[in-house]
């Protein structure tokens, strides 16, 4: 196997997590794929045990390595872990140290080239996935229910769609985006006219990717959450008028 070069002593740690990483790369590692042993590492790159620890631990922190007691370090999956990325957001969104104005703004930012890149590269698959969430739509507006799980469903589908594999990584943290302000947007659309609204701009969203026409999937998402923005607005305003009311 291959050895690891020997280190200075200046940010040893930092050093340990680097050549470990790049020692991945250069042998193409896979993951589940082993690593020199604890002591081997110490011994290739003329550290001590404590750097190599350190230097480990922060790669399994940042989900690149996995070290078990009596079975070694290996490879992990390169799947990127970001719980506790959406976890954080959630806290700060619940606590109020984000706005809702603020979650649609990252939210239209990200859904513009999600559906840029998904008219371009969507197939009969993913077409018919969207087209099965947007039938389900449909089926609640005709019985008065809510569409937010469903319209939920329908962005997932586009997201799929649109064979990034970065974005795909992040889809936990999309999803929390879109949750938030589909369900927001979902309670400030009560009445039938707006929901209505709703089903017809993503029903010509669905035509737009299908269509291939790029431009015309950004106008409408564009317009969707701005009319997003506009029922939460009206909402929000209405409410502070009946709490000025009551005092």
């Amino acid at each position: 196997m291959a050895k690891l070069p020997r280190l200075k002593k200046e940010n040893l740690y930092e050093k340990v997590a680097e050549e470990i990483r790049d020692f991945i790369i250069n042998n193409e590692l896979k993951p589940g794929d082993r690593l020199p042993t604890e002591r081997e590492l110490v011994e290739q790159l003329g550290v001590s045990r404590s750097s190599v620890r350190e230097g480990l631990r922060k790669l399994e922190i940042l989900g690149i390595l996995e070290v078990r007691p009596k079975e070694g370090i290996t490879v992990k999956s390169q799947d990127i872990d970001v719980q506790p990325m959406v976890e954080k957001f959630t806290y700060r969104y619940k606590t109020n140290d984000v706005s809702f104005f603020e979650l649609l703004e990252a939210r239209e930012a990200i859904e513009e080239i999600i559906v840029k890149l998904a008219a371009q590269r969507a197939n009969e698959e993913d077409l018919a996935e969207m087209r099965r969430w947007l039938n389900k739509m449909e089926e609640k507006f005709e019985r008065g229910e809510y569409l937010a799980s469903e319209d939920l469903k329908f962005h997932q589908a586009i997201l799929a769609a649109s064979k990034n594999a970065v974005l795909m990584e992040f889809g936990a943290i999309l999803e929390e985006f879109f949750q938030e302000t589909i369900l927001a947007g979902s309670k400030a659309s009560r009445e039938q006219g707006p929901r209505r609204r709703t089903l017809e701009e993503h029903k010509e969203l669905y035509e737009s990717i299908k269509n291939k026409d790029a431009k015309r999937a950004i106008r409408v998402m564009r317009k969707h959450l701005e009319a997003i923005r506009d029922a939460v607005f009206q909402e929000d305003n209405g409410e502070d008028k009946v709490a000025e009311i009551e005092k």
